[in-house]
């Protein structure tokens, strides 16, 4: 590293996945490359969230054109398809999908999308005709150049569909990044490490509009461990964590609020929290249980 710049073989490889000249605009000067332990020097701030999804080295270019305001790129390896997915994920996705890459959204002239082990970020210093049309350009152009595409997490595949809120899905490893969403209890009784895999789901009540016209009224929490003792330990400790006199009962009310149900199922562990009455809780977790019978592998 000198100055914030990586001259490994892999950087230059991230380096070749931007295209040199788009819709009239070239780059500014050099690339600049970071690892995870640089990447505060781009990122003050927010560099946590990349390096909670174990981002691998970044490289960051500033498009500039003689008549209008430049382009920022920044890609992210993430070293894995289910990392870059949760560093996608990490924002509320609300914007328009332009259909680049895995998943992708373009909002307000910004462009967010993952492919393979990819995270992408393109976005313009202020949003116009001209310049949208160049960050996509910039975006295809990455997304076509990246050679792998695989697929999202298989956990991902054990929600239910029915009051999904899908530009809210949050990804997570250990208790310290599930805690940046959510933190049902104290101390870490899920037993998360950063082997864990988790998904942190929004569902609306049943009867709402397309977003619900309140806030959704139903968590689901999903989380893969290395072997079904571990997932069926942390559901143990879990339903005692949420409630103390938690015993055998599917579904129990817990002091924070709502209804909680928590079902182990194999390496999976399902749980349900702040529904709001036992019924949904029930229906959701069984909901998991069909998919993952029906899946009959391991996510």
């Amino acid at each position: 590293m000198n100055g914030g710049r990586e001259t490994s073989s892999g950087a230059a490889a991230l380096s070749a996945l931007l295209p040199e000249k788009v819709e009239g605009y070239a780059p500014a000067g050099p690339d600049r490359h970071f690892t995870a332990d640089t990447l505060f020097d781009l990122i003050d701030g927010g560099a946590e969230i990349y390096r909670a999804f174990n981002v691998q080295r970044t490289v960051h270019r500033r498009y500039t054109h003689a008549e209008a305001n430049d382009i920022i790129a920044d890609i992210f390896d993430m070293g894995s398809a289910a990392d870059a997915c949760g560093a996608y994920h990490n924002d509320i996705r609300e914007g328009e999908n332009p259909g680049i890459g895995r998943e992708s959204e373009y909002q307000g002239g910004s462009l967010s999308f993952w492919k393979d082990r990819y995270y992408v970020s393109v976005v313009a210093i202020h949003e116009s005709a001209a310049s949208a049309r160049a960050v996509r350009a910039i975006g295809a152009a990455v997304a076509e150049a990246i050679p792998g595409d695989a697929a999202p997490p298989a956990l991902a595949g054990l929600l239910p569909e029915e009051g999904l809120l899908v530009e809210q899905l949050y990804y997570f490893h250990d208790h310290h990044d599930l805690a940046r969403r959510y933190r049902p209890v104290g101390g870490n009784p899920l037993r998360l490490t950063r082997e864990t895999l988790g998904l942190l789901a929004r569902y609306r009540g049943p009867g709402g509009g397309a977003h619900g016209p309140a806030p959704p009224a139903s968590l689901l929490l999903l989380v893969r461990y290395a072997s079904a003792e571990h997932a069926a330990e942390a559901g143990r400790a879990f339903r005692t964590a949420l409630n103390s006199g938690w015993r055998d009962e599917p579904a129990m009310r817990i002091p924070t609020g709502g209804w909680a149900a928590v079902l182990p199922l194999d390496e999976v562990l399902a749980a349900t929290l702040e529904t709001p009455d036992r019924d949904e809780a029930l229906r959701l977790v069984d909901a998991v249980s069909e998919k993952h019978r029906k899946i009959g592998g391991d996510p």
